[in-house]
């Protein structure tokens, strides 16, 4: 499932949709778009008010034929719906839900009140539409065949396959478990009553 948990669609990025929903498809998923993904659907800055979000998204939560969720877009939303979210839906059957930037809230939230781990992977628009399409077809393959194995194996993915883009600055070795996302996103959730408690960040590894 497609949906909009933050950002509206604005038209011009209906194609980065489809190249979505294509790419999905071709990993061999079936794909449905939700009602509030459609361009030139919004609300001031988001694609809805907090609460119609908040609606569709306890929906897809609760929907057993719906086993992921990837977001459209980032944007500055989530914070305003936290509180509407069914818990006990994320508890009774968990499922990922995949994006960043402001999505990473979600991740947090969810996380700590129900312990579902955060995929902080490529969104509809600027990731599997949008900037991957300019990836060289062998990049687009092997991203593809992760998120696959991401997505249906219960196996863990190993090693991630590195991009030319990345830097080491400085080598070194280090296990704890991964916290992180938006650096004021992190920052907003530890100043709600959905904060992970302090001893959760001991010997974590932040990223960001």
């Amino acid at each position: 499932m497609i949906a909009s948990l933050s950002g509206p669609l604005p038209a011009e990025y209906e194609p980065d949709v489809q190249h979505t929903v294509a790419v999905l498809e071709r990993t061999g998923f079936r794909v449905r778009r939700a009602p509030l993904l459609r361009a030139g659907q919004q609300h001031w800055w988001s694609a809805a008010a907090p609460v119609e979000i908040a609606g569709e998204l306890n929906g897809l939560l609760r929907d057993p034929e719906v086993r992921a969720i990837v977001a459209s877009d980032g944007a500055q939303t989530a914070l305003g719906y936290l509180d509407l979210i069914d818990i006990e839906a994320v508890g009774a059957d968990p499922k990922p839900i995949l994006g960043y930037s402001d999505i990473s809230l979600l991740h947090l939230v969810l996380h700590a009140r129900t312990g579902l781990v955060g995929f902080h992977a490529d969104m509809a628009v600027p990731g599997f539409g949008g900037s991957r399409q300019s990836l060289p077809a062998t990049r687009r393959a092997e991203l593809d065949s992760l998120y696959g194995k991401l997505l249906t194996s219960t196996e863990a993915i190993g090693t991630l396959p590195t991009g030319p883009s990345w830097e080491c600055w400085r080598p070194g070795r280090v296990e704890g478990p991964l916290i992180g996302g938006v650096i004021n996103r992190i920052v907003l959730a530890q100043a709600t009553p959905f904060a992970l408690p302090l001893e959760r960040f001991d010997g974590a590894v932040l990223f960001r």
